[in-house]
Formats: structure tokens, sequence, C-alpha cells
């Protein structure tokens, strides 16, 4: 079980220029003799004067280097989706509705529909529209029956288009348990930021901020699952761990019971914000040990 989840400037140099004339300038290297009896040296090349000490300064001619306009570097290509074999993916670049999905789902006049932006190099995403907080618009995903232990990821990328102003609830995997409420774990967009959420039923048992919160923004999410059967007299089901943006590794502990049960994945918006708003979803993986 252990290993389950792999993943994972200034200094200011001032010239005195004028009002120094109580110092005298040393001559140029490459200046020559004034014969003419006062003593200074002379450039042997002049080309402009400085006024606040009578003296003739050398300018170099630019090099055919300072002559050439000044290039950008190259914007590097965007990051291609990656599906690793025996895991179920989604790039979102295929026909729509997908064929991959167990159930297209939308509540409270949301939609589900494809949009013309990607977080990689591809050229599409899911895209979900909801009104409020009654309202949710997502993808399903009917996977294995998993027992007492078991080990997994989820990858995904998701991004609001404007910062909710309550909560917007975005992807998450669940276990549908048999004779229990079915317990999820997912990201929630709010005030403080991107937040992993475990919930049994529809109650919050854990929430630990991943990020700070953006708008139009691709977070790139990986979870990890290392789950279990409670043991004696405890509340840890396991460990969960997780990245966003290829960030530091966080562990969290499992506090649902996310065992014995069908497994399931929802890509969209889980529960809409109180207000409408838009969001989109990309590049979905999902990996059971």
């Amino acid at each position: 079980m252990r290993g389950a989840f792999a993943v994972l400037g200034v200094a200011l140099l001032m010239g005195c220029i004028s009002g120094c004339t109580s110092r005298t300038a040393e001559p140029a290297p490459d200046a020559t003799p004034d014969h003419g009896g006062s003593g200074r040296s002379v450039p042997a090349k002049t080309s402009e004067t400085a006024e606040t000490t009578g003296a003739t300064v050398t300018s170099p001619a630019p090099s055919a280097e300072d002559e050439q306009p000044y290039e950008h570097p190259p914007v590097p290509p965007a990051p291609s989706f990656y599906c690793r074999k025996g895991a179920f993916c989604d790039d979102f670049e295929g026909a729509f509705p997908i064929a991959l999905w167990t159930e297209r789902f939308a509540v409270g006049n949301a939609s589900t529909s494809l949009a013309s932006i990607s977080a990689t190099s591809g050229a599409h995403s899911l895209e979900v529209t909801s009104n409020d907080a009654t309202s949710a618009g997502y993808l399903r995903f009917a996977g294995k029956t998993v027992g007492t232990d078991w080990a997994g990821v989820a990858q995904f990328a998701f991004r609001a288009s404007s910062l909710p102003v309550t909560s917007l609830a975005g992807p998450a995997i669940a276990v549908i348990r048999e004779g229990g409420d079915p317990v999820s774990i997912g990201v929630v967009l709010d005030e403080d930021g991107l937040v992993l959420v475990q919930r049994e039923g529809q109650a919050v048992v854990a929430r630990s901020v991943l990020a700070p919160a953006r708008a139009d923004h691709w977070f790139r999410v990986t979870i990890g699952f290392e789950a279990s059967a409670p043991r004696a007299g405890g509340v840890r089901f396991g460990r969960v761990e997780t990245t966003v943006d290829d960030g530091d590794l966080l562990s969290h502990d499992l506090r649902v019971p996310a065992a014995s049960g069908g497994l399931e994945f929802f890509a969209g918006v889980t529960r809409g914000d109180t207000s409408p708003s838009t969001a989109q979803v990309d590049d979905v993986s999902f990996f059971v040990f």
C-alpha cells in the first residue's frame, strides 16, 4: 500500500555629472598631451562636451550588436496530457457527450458542454455553467468496487472564470457504501482558497487549504489515496496526499471511511455557487491500484 502515490536580484550606481567641479578628471587612456601649455590631456577623438567641466568626452560608436532589435525569449510550449496504462482518462478532445462516462448529470438549470480552452496543449475542456447553490453539472464515472484496503490516484485540472461569492465545488471522488452514507473527497474554491474537503453524506468532516484562490487559473491537482478499514477506537481511515501545480507534497489524514463500496469520479461542478458561475475541467485521470 505504501508508495501508492508518487507524484509527486539591486545595486544603484550614480555618476557625478553635475556639481562636481572640485575634482580633476584623470586623462582617458587614449588621450594625447596638449602641447599648448595647458598641462591637460585632450582626448584623441571627441564627440560630446560635458558642460560642468568644459572637458571633452569620448562616446564609443554603437556596436552592431547594440543596434540589433531586442528579441523576447520564446514562450515554452504548453504541457501535454499523459494517460498511464490502465487508467481512466479523458482530455475532452473527442466528441461530446463523452461515451467514456457513465452519466451526464445536470440539475438546477446547470449545463455541461465543450469549451474552446485547454489546460494543456489540447483545444477543448469540459465547461459547466451553474446558477445557484442548488445547481450542479458534471460527468460521472462509475469505477470498480473497492474493499477495506485500497489505493489510487486522481488527477485533473480545474478552473473558475471568476472567484465565487460563497463557494464552488469542483471534481470529487466518492465511495458509495452499502448501508451507509456515501463519502467523498473533492476540491472546493472559496474565500480560503482551493480547499480539499472530506464529506460523509452532506456533513463536512475535514478541510485542508491546498492553494490560494485564483480566478482564470488552471489548478493542476493530484490526489493520492491509501484507504483502510478503521482501527479500533480510531477515526483515521488512511492517508491522502496532494499536490497543486507541481508544488509541495501535502499529507492529510483520511477522516472518512472511504472503503467497501462502489468507487465513482465526478468531473465538473458538484455544487454551484450562490451566484451564476462558469468553470472548466480538463485532463482527467483516475487509477486504482
